[in-house]
Order: structure tokens, then sequence, then C-alpha cells
């Protein structure tokens, strides 16, 4: 079974992708795709705040902190 692990700092390299992006005025909702961003930042801080490290999600099962 594929397990598909995300990290805070692929999370945060996308976060910050995603706001390279809007700077670049990609037309995306920009108050939606700017709170878009700032999940990324938060998901990644609160996996470190817990030593965590990754996100791992199971197609079978869901999402495992």
């Amino acid at each position: 079974m594929d397990v598909i692990r995300i990290t805070p700092e692929e999370l945060r390299a996308t976060e910050g992708a995603l706001r390279i992006l809007l700077s670049d005025g990609i037309p995306a909702g920009s108050k939606q795709a700017c709170e878009t961003a700032a999940k990324y930042d938060r998901l990644a801080d609160k996996l470190e705040a817990d030593k965590r490290e990754a996100l791992e999600f199971i197609p079978a099962k869901g999402v495992q902190a």
C-alpha cells in the first residue's frame, strides 16, 4: 500500500510557491488563495509544534498524523 508523506518543509514550499504566484498577479480569487496559502503554513507550524515528522496519507485509510 502506498503512503503519501508530506513534511512541514514541503508544506512551506507549497505555501511559498502559492504566494509567488499571487504576487505575480495570477488571478485566483486573491483572498481565498491567500487564506489557502496561510493554511499550509499553519499546518506546518502545527506539525512542528507536535514534533511530527510528516503528515501521512494512506489512500485506503485517510490521513494519519
